[in-house]
């Protein structure tokens, strides 16, 4: 798989032949090559985040897991960015996936997606993540990642 570095540089030179093409199909075909690289893109650093948080010598104590919480995305609507979290939107991003489990986890296996109540769990800090640590029962369902 492609660098990061490489993406950037690509989609960079592609946006500039985009802005100097003139002819309608052409642009349209930039267009999907700058839209199939910037997904790469996304893929490169998804797969790059994994690798960071799965290299963990960490190992929660007891029946606690270690979870790295989904990204919450804030909304952009009329060029206004309404915060996630906002009066009206009831959408939750207390979901994840489970990156260690505790000796005495009995369901709960690496891999899964978990969903779990607010205010579960204490923030841990490792590199340039935040993962959270919290008891398997503050878990309220879950799913195996296939």
């Amino acid at each position: 798989m492609r660098k990061e570095e490489e993406l950037l540089d690509e989609i960079r030179d592609r946006k500039i032949e985009f802005e100097k093409e003139t002819d309608r199909e052409q642009k349209l075909l930039t267009e999907a090559r700058i839209e199939k690289l910037e997904r790469d893109l996304y893929q490169v650093r998804r797969i790059a985040k994994k690798l960071v948080s799965t290299d963990l010598k960490l190992i929660p104590n007891g029946s606690r897991i270690m979870v790295l919480p989904d990204a919450i995305r804030d909304e952009v609507v009329n060029k206004i960015v309404q915060p996630f979290r906002s009066a009206g939107n009831f959408k939750t991003a207390n979901q994840g996936e489970v990156i260690a489990v505790g000796v005495n986890v009995e369901r709960l296996k690496i891999k899964y997606r978990v969903y779990y109540t607010d205010y579960s769990g204490s923030v841990i800090r490792i590199g340039e993540q935040d993962c959270l640590v919290m008891d398997e029962s503050d878990v309220l369902a879950y799913r195996e990642i296939k």
